[in-house]
């Protein structure tokens, strides 16, 4: 393997693979194929938060609804892994996340 190949494939391996359901805007809940996914790529407290928001909401205005089914699909990720830290600190964050339009 030459130094060129050599870094390529360091560089592919150091790429954090993504869940499938944080790749685009779902307007659901993960099944539990989907939830054991998100639980295998160790996501960041932030990476949970915004692949979350964004497979429910997309581009829109966050509402009450859409808020819930986020807060649902951290508490179902709590559920798997209770002891995970990234999971117990990313439910508190978007607990406190403001509402667009509302006065919370």
């Amino acid at each position: 393997m030459n130094l060129i190949q050599k870094i390529a494939s360091q560089i592919m391996a150091s790429i954090k693979k993504k869940p499938s359901f944080f790749s685009c805007t779902q307007y659901r809940l993960p099944t539990k194929q989907e939830l054991r996914e998100i639980d295998d790529c160790n996501c960041s407290v932030d990476e949970i938060i915004q692949g979350t928001g964004y497979a429910i909401i997309g581009r829109g205005i966050k509402r009450q609804e859409q808020k819930d089914m986020i807060l649902n699909i951290i508490e179902s990720l709590c559920e798997i892994d209770p002891d995970n830290e990234n999971y117990k600190e990313a439910l508190e964050k978007a607990k406190k996340s403001p509402i667009k339009g509302s006065r919370q």
